[in-house]
């Protein structure tokens, strides 16, 4: 009756948290998402699922693999796996009864990010649970469910992405693989000689097969799914290493990996030919491999009594021999594999633009917490703490359970060091590390695991544990320290999470504004099919299919290609893949109308959308891609005011002579400055050894013609033409003959000071 209690406790509790997770996720964000005019998605890449769910169910279950919407005029392959899609595809498709509306469609897709959001408290709990005891995974639980950051931003309301799919897929899969080798120690499997019958009517067995499915299904949600297979891996070599040290055998690893791995290869030829990425399949391949030459090393090695060091030695052998036989025989597998790794761990170049890619301790190139604070607030520093215990456990007494979370924890937290983005699967790392820490104050403050020993436990351990918790008998007096214990932990671990997570979740900041949805659906409607057929948004697609000559596409920064492809149903010439960026980049930084033209004609591009952002706080990455230094079209000078050095950005003439801001800023107009600045400023080094710019002098002239002169006749010093506005050119600016702006949204009107009133997305057609 106390078991049942207890199961009735946590069955409480874990509603509790998944009904908090389901209000952080929906009930905040909804009238942000969802109104009488718009159903928004946040985020660029859910615009384009749900492109492919728009288009997967006229064709249900066959979704596209070849789009010529993106990354006109070529078209792209498809890069995404399948099962996300065919997720939000097939629950629409129940919900309308084999033909759902547009609205059902658009319903099921953004609700589908929040539910499996909430789900993911499940797999934590029982994680919690099966590495250490039931009230870590309640507590871990309760921690995911107001997780703030990467996490929760992208498992909201409209955060339509395969993200949330991954953390739930992944966490499953580890779920099932710790399952499967805890249930292969307490059964004995790494010590009986007999194994092969015990195992193959044991839970093992099961929990292998299970965690192959789930990796399975991880490596059709996500093309970058070798990251999990690469950590799977290394906690296998690891654990082998350590079981062979302590004398114990290590076929069971084999028995247990081999499924794992061997799912998820042998279900890849059933999918479409281009999912999931290519080093999938031989990755898995060598992951089968590599755990039989272990086994098999680590047995030869034991039945000849050879010294348990040199185990470790051999392996490194073999390895520095396996990966030599790769390197020449299959140089381009070994190169694209070291890439993929050396994107997800060290990303470099014009990727370190995307603000989701950046390392999430250098930010923004200097030092700083504050991404990390904005993830997991407290919990992170806990998690460090707690993540050095559990190391010291491991070290001490070789728990391959817990081994499996610190190898996990460990290969995570390198990732998130090397990508911000990679927060979101940190989240339910330092969800159950931070548990494990809590659960150690409360036990301290006098709380007791009272829920018994799993009967499947060798006598000798449950008979330890039951003389453990004999010693640690509740004190008489204890409940203050325990309400004392509990307060603090909610105060620390807890709340600040809460109310960062509802800030968060209150924000949904990725989603496009109104002004977009309303000049990319005047664009639909009032532009010409690029196709000559509404309804070829909606054809499947060969992959040889050539755009024919009356066909177009429309120019805009790599962000918004998604967006046009599924609000207007017009082809994008660059998207979020980064597709056609450098040649968005090149026509955005171009300095006269005529390369820009030979552009536009090369690509078969007839529109130009742009918004203030492209012009302004994005313009760094059009510059970054077109491999142009940003120097050369604005920089922070610092001015003296008031005893401080006060920033401001300053804009030079080359900026104002850029495609995006004769178009956007100008409006493709002439334009004759009145006034000209001119600063004078010194080249300074901070302490910390860091070079900057101090305005001196700021002089003003009536025209750009006297700036020149002025600047002409200086002897010595430093003299720069610039703007201090970056609609206010210096610079006198011809006409642009070829373009013309056509729409200018009515909503999220712009004030700029100095200025006037901007709309924010203009559409300019190119008339050659």
């Amino acid at each position: 009756m106390k078991e049942h209690s207890h199961r009735l406790i946590t069955a409480i509790l874990l509603a509790l948290f998944f009904g908090v997770s389901l209000y952080l996720r929906i009930a905040l964000p909804y009238a942000r998402v969802v109104s009488e005019t718009w159903i928004k998605f946040s985020g660029t890449d859910a615009y384009y699922h749900m492109r492919l769910v728009d288009n997967l169910l006229h064709h249900f279950p066959h979704r596209i693999t070849f789009d010529p919407y993106t990354f006109y005029p070529h078209g792209t392959t498809i890069p995404w796996p399948p099962f996300f899609d065919w997720l939000i595809g097939g629950i629409a498709w129940l919900a309308g009864l084999g033909t759902p509306t547009q609205h059902t469609i658009d319903i099921v897709g953004i609700y589908t990010p929040a539910i499996l959001g909430a789900l993911v408290i499940l797999p934590v709990y029982f994680i919690g649970k099966a590495v250490l005891n039931r009230w870590v995974g309640i507590i871990a639980a309760g921690l995911i469910s107001i997780m703030p950051g990467e996490f929760l931003g992208r498992s909201i309301l409209g955060y339509t992405d395969h993200h949330v799919a991954e953390v739930l897929l992944s966490s499953l899969a580890m779920l099932f693989l710790i399952l499967a080798i805890k249930t292969a120690k307490q059964h004995g499997l790494s010590k009986d000689m007999d194994w092969t019958v015990k195992v193959l009517t044991t839970k093992p067995l099961l929990y292998s097969l299970l965690a192959g499915v789930s990796l399975w299904l991880y490596l059709i949600t996500w093309v970058g799914g070798l990251l999990f297979i690469f950590l799977i891996f290394t906690y296998f070599l690891v654990q082998f290493i350590v079981d062979h040290l302590r004398g114990e055998r290590t076929i069971y690893l084999a028995f247990i990996g081999v499924p794992v791995f061997a799912i998820a290869m042998l279900a890849q030829p059933f999918l479409p030919p281009t999912t999931p990425s290519p080093l999938c399949l031989p990755s898995l391949a060598i992951a089968v491999a590599g755990l039989l030459v272990m086994a098999g090393i680590s047995h030869l090695l034991a039945s000849r009594r050879i010294k348990a060091p040199y185990y470790a030695l051999s392996l490194l052998l073999v390895g520095i021999l396996g990966i030599a036989v790769f390197y020449f025989t299959m140089p381009s597998f070994f190169k694209e594999a070291l890439a993929h790794l050396r994107l997800v761990f060290a990303p470099a170049g014009a990727a370190l633009t995307i603000l989701e890619v950046r390392p999430i301790l250098f930010p923004q190139g200097e030092f700083s917490l504050s991404v990390i604070w904005g993830n997991f607030t407290t919990a992170f520093f806990l998690s460090l703490v707690s993540l050095a215990m559990l190391i010291y456990a491991v070290v001490k007494r070789g728990e391959a359970d817990k081994l499996a979370l610190v190898v996990w924890s460990l290969v995570i937290l390198t990732a998130t060091l090397g990508q911000r983005r990679f927060a979101y699967y940190l989240s339910v790392n330092v969800a159950l590390l931070t548990a494990y820490i809590c659960w150690l104050g409360l036990e301290f403050a006098g709380f007791r695991e009272s829920f018994p020993t799993p009967q499947n436990v060798p006598d000798r351990e449950r008979k330890k544990e039951q003389r453990k918790r004999k010693t640690k008998a509740r004190p008489k007096g204890a409940l203050p320290n325990m309400i004392l214990g509990t307060t603090i932990i909610f105060l620390v671990a807890f709340l600040p999470n809460a109310f960062s997570a509802k800030s968060v979740a209150s924000a949904t900041v990725f989603a496009p504004s109104d002004a977009w949805l309303e000049s990319l659906t005047w664009m639909k409607h009032s532009t010409p099919e690029p196709f000559g057929d509404y309804d070829f948004y909606y054809v499947k697609y060969s992959t040889d299919f050539r755009h024919p000559a009356e066909t177009y596409g429309v120019m805009s920064w790599w962000d918004y290609g998604h967006l046009i492809t599924r609000v207007a149903h017009r082809p994008a010439i660059a998207n979020p893949f980064q597709q056609g960026a450098n040649e968005a980049a090149r026509f955005l930084t171009c300095p006269d109308e005529t390369t820009a033209n030979q552009t536009m004609l090369a690509l078969g591009a007839r529109y130009v959308v742009l918004d203030l952002a492209t012009a302004t706080t994005k313009f760094h990455g059009a510059a970054a891609f077109a491999n142009i230094p940003l120097e050369n079209f604005y920089e922070t000078y610092y001015i003296p005011e008031k005893g401080r050095l006060k920033p401001v950005i300053l804009y030079y003439p080359e900026y104002f002579r850029t495609m995006v801001a004769r178009l956007y800023n100008f409006d493709g107009a002439s334009m004759i400055p009145d006034r000209s600045l001119v600063v004078a400023y010194q080249e300074k080094i901070t302490p910390t050894g860091h070079g900057y710019k101090e305005v001196t002098d700021v002089r003003s002239f009536s025209s750009y013609q006297e700036a020149e002169v002025f600047v002409a006749s200086q002897k010595g010093g430093n003299y720069r033409i610039v703007s201090d506005n970056p609609f206010l050119s210096p610079v006198p600016l011809e006409r642009l003959g070829n373009y013309k702006l056509i729409y200018s949204s009515t909503s999220g009107i712009m004030h700029i000071p100095g200025v006037g009133i901007t709309p924010e997305v203009k559409i300019f057609e190119f008339l050659p």
